[in-house]
């Protein structure tokens, strides 16, 4: 109770300390220059947008307004930035405002959110907290200063350093002499120079300049009319993109030297990124959120129904999709694509028990399918026909959603409200047993039905061979099962025969290029500003094989990755 009494009495004179400094004790997020986030952004005056954290003196005088484009930090890409910044070790705080998710991925529905006057006391609590973490440990706070605070070289020299990072730029001479002053008052005021250091975690990790990544721009030489992100600005954009959190210091010094104004040179930095560790974690993020790994893990089961239907097992479900990714995209260089008709699995016991194969013997271990298995690809795994089913029964219309949304960007508008086709969630309901190709022929006589479930229901019936579970079934409770299918005029039957006409429908390539865009950027894309763009970056990606090493310099080199149009304030 001591300690906690403590750190708050700090952490309140401190404030007064910053508010000394700032003059303004809290970050106003409404008024702050970098304070309101929306799709379209806020007028402000040239990129002096960054410069500080609030107040007039902060704006340069005779620049013209732009349109200053906002993006939220997302809750991954605030934690992975803390670890670059602080340690992988330090403990990383929970509370603090949710994400959004918008066609799959929280980079898209999380960038354009405002944060309110709760959010605002989220992250200045959690600034704090992390900056007591690492002040009251005396190992982690040497190895972050490097050097002796009680100088005023070494404690500005941190200020300089530190926020150079975690606002991913050069600070300004306004915001220099600002933090040395508030590192300095705190400092002597506790007679203490690890309050100074602790003030300067405080404050730089509350300010809207860590929190959003902000896209100023600047006139593009090239074209009139069109900006390009000034090459600072790009060093964020590949960073969170690749790593999930903000650049290092030998990728701003590239940047602050102009290189990431060239496309070329931005494909050949990209490439080094790529081969670093940090890329398979801030990539797999991307993975997580489009193939939902995440929920595969967090299932439930009817277990009157499933017996087997455990936390544990559901687990190693979304592991073997992790594996899955890590082997063929990252280790193989394998095509995206293979993703689908890949023959490897991955198991441990429990899901060798799912698949009707032998114990492993622990671990998961990777296994060869035969050719003529019917399981196939990420498809056919537990982890997916799990995922896209009910509590203790199959559902067709779920399993094509999937295919169409996740691997052909097919959007489908939800169910008219005054439709009810109540289908009963446990087989043992139902009043009549009936195959579920029975059960969803309303789906085709009725006209507010028909034209969503038309394009979804028969990919998911062709997958009846595989219960809610993923275990393979060769009838439902004595019925036959019919597993033809139809995608678009083509005919097929089971599994093996979708994957193949999906491995080779051109809208699948277009749409692993929208995916990784859309993650990308950060925003969702307008079919009259990037459809062509999309369009010529799903060559780029057929002309790569897929391979997402070699697609990734591509994308990020393009003109739609490193210009956007000037926009009217």
């Amino acid at each position: 109770m001591r300690e906690s009494r403590a750190s708050h009495a700090r952490a309140h004179a401190i404030g007064c300390v910053f508010a000394a400094a700032t003059a303004a004790c809290n970050i106003d997020m409404q008024n702050h220059p970098l304070g309101v986030a929306g799709t379209a952004g806020i007028d402000t005056a040239g990129s002096g947008a960054g410069d500080g954290d609030g107040g007039e003196d902060d704006a340069p005088e005779a620049e013209p307004a732009v349109r200053v484009q906002l993006r939220r930090l997302t809750r991954e890409q605030y934690n992975r930035s803390i670890q670059q910044l602080l340690g992988a070790d330090v403990a990383l705080p929970m509370a603090l405002p949710p994400d959004a998710v918008d066609h799959h991925f929280t980079t898209v529905g999380t960038a354009p959110l405002p944060i309110s006057s709760f959010d605002v006391e989220q992250y200045e609590a959690a600034a704090v907290a992390l900056a007591d973490a690492i002040v009251d440990d005396e190992t982690a706070r040497a190895a972050l200063v490097g050097c002796d605070p009680a100088t005023a070289a070494c404690l500005d020299g941190f200020v300089d350093s530190f926020g150079r990072l975690a606002f991913r730029r050069t600070l300004s001479a306004t915001e220099t002499q600002r933090y040395h002053d508030l590192a300095q008052a705190a400092a002597a005021r506790f007679e203490d120079p690890w309050q100074g250091v602790h003030a300067t975690l405080s404050a730089v990790l509350a300010s809207p300049n860590f929190l959003y990544i902000a896209d100023v721009g600047e006139p593009d030489p090239e074209v009139e009319g069109r900006r390009r992100y000034t090459s600072v600005e790009m060093a964020s954009r590949l960073s969170f993109f690749l790593w999930g959190h903000g650049p290092d210091a030998a990728l701003l010094d590239r940047a602050e030297a102009g290189d990431l104004d060239d496309a070329q040179t931005v494909a050949e930095i990209a490439a080094d990124m790529m081969a670093q560790p940090a890329a398979r974690d801030g990539m797999g993020r991307f993975f997580r959120e489009w193939l939902s790994i995440e929920a595969m893990s967090v299932q439930t089961k009817d277990t009157e129904v499933f017996a087997d239907a455990t936390p544990e097992l559901f687990v190693s479900m979304a592991q073997e999709i992790e594996q899955m990714v890590e082997h063929l995209v990252f280790e193989a260089d394998e095509s995206m694509l293979s993703l689908l008709d890949t023959r490897t699995a991955f198991v441990d016991d429990r899901l060798a028990a799912i698949y009707g194969m032998e114990a492993q013997g622990g671990g998961m271990v990777a296994v060869q399918r035969a050719d003529d298995d019917p399981r196939v690809g990420m498809l056919g795994t537990a982890a997916v026909l799990s995922l896209t089913s009910r509590r203790a029964r199959t559902a067709p219309t779920l399993r094509g959603i999937y295919v169409q949304q996740r691997w052909r960007c097919v959007d489908l508008p939800p169910p008219p409200p005054d439709v009810d086709v109540e289908i009963p969630d446990n087989p043992e309901d139902e009043p009549t047993p009936a195959t579920m190709r029975e059960m969803l022929e309303e789906h085709d006589t009725n006209p507010a039905c028909a034209s969503c479930h038309s394009v979804v229901d028969p990919l998911g019936l062709a997958l009846e061979h595989f219960d809610a579970m993923g275990r393979w079934r060769s009838d439902d409770r004595g019925m036959t099962i019919d597993d033809s299918g139809k995608l678009g005029d083509a005919e097929f039957h089971g599994l093996a025969e979708l994957v193949a006409l999906l491995r080779e429908d051109p809208e699948v390539e277009t749409c692993v290029t929208r995916q990784l865009y859309r993650y990308a950027t950060g925003h969702l894309e307008q079919d009259d500003q990037d459809g062509p763009a999309i369009v010529a970056l799903a060559d780029d990606f057929a002309a790569a094989e897929g391979r997402l090493s070699a697609f990734v310099p591509k994308l990020v080199s393009s003109t739609a990755f490193r210009t956007f149009a000037e926009v009217e304030p």
